[in-house]
């Protein structure tokens, strides 16, 4: 479920970078990416605290 929802918001920022959603507000882009990348760095830490201690 957490891959289907990251994903997509990946998907969706890929989308709106291309088609210039983010030029007149620049600022929302910025802050859109470094939630995603905030995501991405949670879930890595919980995938190896979590997942990886079951080896």
């Amino acid at each position: 479920m957490v891959l289907v929802v990251y994903f997509t918001l990946l998907i969706d920022w890929v989308d709106r970078y291309f088609v210039d959603m983010h030029r007149p507000n620049q600022l929302k882009g910025v802050l859109e990416s470094a939630a995603l990348l905030v995501y991405v760095y949670a879930g890595i830490k919980f995938f190896n605290r979590h997942v990886g201690s079951m080896r």
